[in-house]
C-alpha cells in the first residue's frame, strides 16, 4: 500500500446497540476523516475496510464527520487506513499564515495597502501607518496610480504598479465615509483583494490589520474578519497576516505561524448598490459636513466683505 496516496478514517466512537424490530444487535460507529472528498468513493472505501457495506451511512463533507451502523462487521476505535485508491482531494482554497513583523519585509508575490474611499487627492493626504510607510519605501507611484482609479467604495480593491517596493500593491477601501472601519468592511476588503489576486496568479499576498490604524477597529476584529474571508474566499494561494508589535488584543486570536485550511468557496460579489446602501449614513454625515463647511465660508466671505467695504 502507498501511505503516499493513502487517506485515514478515524473511528471516534464504536458504541454496540440493539434494533428495537429484531433484537439484533449492531454497531454505531461515528467517525472523522479528511473533508472534501466525495460520498461515494469514500462508502466504497469504508466497505472495503470494514468488509461490510456500511448501513445508514451519513457524512458531512465540509466538517468530514459522520456515521453508520454495522449489521456483521466489527469496527475497533482508533485511527485506520483507507484503502488504496480512494481519491485524494485537491486542496481548495487559502493557507493562513499569522506572523509578528514588518508588512514590507514578507516573503509574499504582492502587499495590501488599506486606503480611504479615494476622493480626497493623494498629495493632500499625509498617510500614516502602512500607507506612510509605502508611501516612504515605494515612492508616489502607487498612489498616483490608485487617484486615477476614482471612488473606492468601501470593502473593494484595486491593484496597481509598486513603483521602488518592486512587487505590485493591491489598494483596498477600508474606510467608510466616515474616515471609520468595520468588521463587515475589512471581510469584504479581503475578499476582493484575494479575487484580485487569483486573477493575475498570484501564489502569496501580504495583509496588515486593516481598518486598525484611522479606523478605529480593534485588532482582534480585523483579525478575524482577514481570517474568515480568507476561509471563504476561492485563493488558492497563501495569506500572511501581519501584526505589528502594537497591536494589541490580537495576539492569541490564532496561533501564531499557524496554517488552516482547506476552505469554503467565496461569498457572492455585492452590487455597489447595496454597497451604496450600507454606507448610506456616511454619505449623509459627510454631505452634512460639507453643507456646513459651505455655509461656513460663506458666512465668513460676506463678514470679510462688509469688513473692507466698511474700512475704505
Amino acid at each position: 500500500m502507498d501511505s503516499q496516496n493513502s487517506l485515514f478514517i478515524n473511528f471516534i466512537d464504536v458504541r454496540s446497540c440493539t434494533l428495537l424490530t429484531s433484537g439484533q444487535p449492531y454497531q454505531r460507529v461515528r467517525f472523522r476523516t479528511l473533508h472534501g472528498l466525495h460520498y461515494d468513493p469514500l462508502k466504497v472505501a469504508i466497505t472495503r475496510l470494514v468488509g461490510e457495506e456500511p448501513d445508514n451511512l451519513t457524512w458531512d463533507a465540509q466538517t468530514g464527520e459522520g456515521a453508520f451502523c454495522l449489521l456483521q462487521g466489527q469496527a475497533g476505535t482508533g485511527q485506520h487506513t483507507l484503502p488504496y485508491g480512494l481519491p485524494v482531494p485537491k486542496r481548495h482554497g487559502a493557507l493562513l499564515k499569522i506572523v509578528k513583523g514588518d508588512l514590507f519585509e514578507q516573503d509574499a508575490d504582492c502587499v495590501v495597502n488599506p486606503w480611504n474611499f479615494n476622493l480626497i487627492p493623494h498629495w493632500l493626504l499625509m498617510p500614516g501607518g502602512v500607507s506612510g510607510q509605502l508611501k516612504r519605501i515605494a515612492g508616489t507611484v502607487p498612489f498616483r496610480q490608485v487617484s486615477r482609479k476614482g471612488l473606492m467604495w468601501p470593502g473593494t480593491a484595486t491593484l496597481t504598479e509598486g513603483g521602488a517596493l518592486n512587487r505590485p500593491v493591491i489598494h483596498v477601501g477600508g474606510l467608510n465615509f466616515l474616515w471609520r472601519s468595520s468588521p463587515d468592511i475589512v471581510f469584504r476588503c479581503t475578499l476582493a483583494a484575494l479575487r484580485l489576486a487569483a486573477e493575475h496568479n498570484f501564489s502569496s499576498v501580504a495583509f496588515p490589520l486593516i481598518g486598525c490604524g484611522n479606523g478605529g477597529l480593534d485588532p482582534a476584529l480585523s483579525l478575524a474578519a482577514i481570517t474568515g474571508a480568507a476561509r471563504a474566499s476561492a485563493f488558492q494561494g497563501k495569506v500572511i497576516i501581519v501584526q505589528r508589535e502594537c497591536d494589541e488584543g490580537s495576539t492569541g486570536a490564532v496561533p501564531a505561524d499557524a496554517f488552516t485550511g482547506p476552505v469554503r468557496e467565496a461569498e457572492p460579489t455585492r452590487s455597489r448598490w447595496q454597497t451604496f446602501k450600507e454606507n448610506a449614513g456616511a454619505l449623509g454625515g459627510l454631505a452634512l459636513c460639507l453643507a456646513l463647511v459651505f455655509i461656513l465660508s460663506v458666512m465668513a466671505t460676506f463678514t470679510l466683505h462688509e469688513f473692507f467695504v466698511r474700512s475704505f
